[in-house]
């Protein structure tokens, strides 16, 4: 049952099959979880909104349309996104990165001291935290995730234009804020 495509699990899904919903979670957990733990900023919440959103489609696994739009794990993508923000807007607390580890002085591969580069990353993450969620949202899709445009739009439920537009906003606003703390770009 590993080597079954997302769409035939999905079926299987909709018979009730166990297996074939051990086989999906397990597939795509990491992915969501990485998505989820970057808007939310926390393990536990991010836990929560993947465990919620694979609980949404056991109990209702016809709500995606195999033919009908996107692939499997872009449609999901967008329920863990949607989630994720829904989340964050509740709790009312935006979404915080990870801390990093302490910095020692030690180079890096890149040659880079690694206090020097543990000081830009906080820089970069603190400009992140500061993005309103949809913009946060893009940057992640966009570069943690690694979708297309196109993709990445369909998770947002925006046409590609407006995902682009959106994405500018995103960078302009990141630019505009490490300007301000003196970080680079």
């Amino acid at each position: 049952m590993e080597d079954e495509s997302d769409e035939r699990l999905l079926a299987q899904i909709q018979k009730r099959d166990r297996q074939a919903f051990s086989v999906l979670v397990r597939r795509h957990s990491q992915r969501f979880y990485r998505m989820a733990w970057r808007i939310s900023g926390t393990r536990e919440e991010a836990e929560d909104i993947v465990q919620e959103a694979f609980l949404k489609l056991w109990d209702r696994p016809g709500l995606w349309k195999p033919g009908k739009g996107a692939a499997f794990t872009t449609w999901f993508a967008r329920i863990v996104m949607n989630a994720a923000i829904d989340h964050v807007r509740r709790a009312r607390n935006a979404a915080r990165f990870s801390t990093l580890a302490s910095a020692g002085d030690e180079a890096r591969e890149d040659g880079m001291p690694q206090a020097q580069y543990s000081r830009e990353q906080a820089a970069l993450e603190r400009a992140l935290h500061a993005l309103p969620l949809r913009q946060k949202a893009a940057i992640d899709l966009s570069y943690y995730e690694g979708l297309s445009n196109r993709d990445a739009a369909a998770v947002l439920g925006l046409r590609v234009k407006a995902f682009e537009s959106l994405l500018v906003r995103a960078r302009t606003s990141l630019r505009t804020h490490l300007t301000r703390e003196g970080g680079n770009v």
